[in-house]
């Protein structure tokens, strides 16, 4: 089965209790949690971590985003120290796993990868590589590197930078990612993902046998939070997916 990972933003406290009782009602696999979804996201409160982990079941993983305030994709000694502590704090909160990213230019920053991989893995959480994977100069090649360091998951859109069309322009290029990927690490869809992209990507995209997850936000939002029955709208898309 296709896992549905639900992108709830925890600025509203009220909001983010609804969210993810709706995420659950709807079938959701998984939740990330942030704050200021608006600017990239970034990493949210350890009280909202605690929130979401009470009120979630064990079924459903938690995943956390890491990358502090106002900062960029480069990290510098600062941020990273920040982000260290932020691994540790979703750990602390009971996280399953944190989503994080680090580029240097268009490339994998791996003195900086190394450290957050070593701390997540030390604390018990798996690593979802973010977005920033849309802005390496070679996907495919990054994809096997990161793999190989032990990310279990990476998010793509299939098209470059973040503002950009999303999977609705990204068909080709997460293809070849798929491809590159085999069976070695799951690629997360998601970017501007609509029911009727999430349906005709699980046509057309060569899935059969690897290791994939839809990602959604505004396509299952109603009202300012999660509606289940658009979650569970998209969690039956997946049971017509090729196997």
């Amino acid at each position: 089965m296709i896992p549905v990972e639900i992108c709830i933003p925890a600025d509203d406290r009220f909001a983010l209790r609804r969210s993810l009782r709706q995420a659950m009602a709807g079938g959701a696999a998984r939740v990330e949690l942030c704050r200021e979804l608006a600017c990239g996201g970034v990493t949210p409160a350890a009280a909202d971590m605690r929130q979401a982990r009470r009120l979630l079941p064990a079924h459903v993983a938690l995943q956390v985003l890491v990358r502090p305030r106002n900062t960029h994709v480069e990290i510098g000694p600062r941020v990273l120290s920040r982000m260290l502590d932020q691994i540790d704090c979703c750990a602390d909160e009971g996280a399953d796993g944190v989503v994080l990213g680090a580029l240097r230019g268009a490339h994998l920053d791996w003195p900086v990868l190394n450290r957050l991989l070593e701390r997540s893995h030390a604390r018990g959480l798996s690593v979802t590589f973010h977005r920033a994977y849309d802005e390496l100069a070679h996907p495919e090649n990054g994809l096997s590197a990161l793999a190989r360091a032990g990310v279990s998951r990476v998010l793509s859109s299939g098209s470059p930078g973040l503002h950009s069309a999303g999977v609705a322009q990204g068909a080709q290029r997460l293809a070849s990612s798929l491809c590159a990927a085999g069976n070695r690490i799951e690629l997360v869809i998601g970017g501007g993902l609509t029911h009727l992209l999430a349906a005709r990507l699980l046509q057309e995209l060569p899935i059969a046998g690897r290791r994939i997850s839809l990602h959604a936000h505004s396509c299952v939002m109603r009202d300012g939070h999660v509606d289940a029955a658009l979650v569970r709208k998209l969690v039956r898309l997946t049971y017509r997916a090729p196997s």
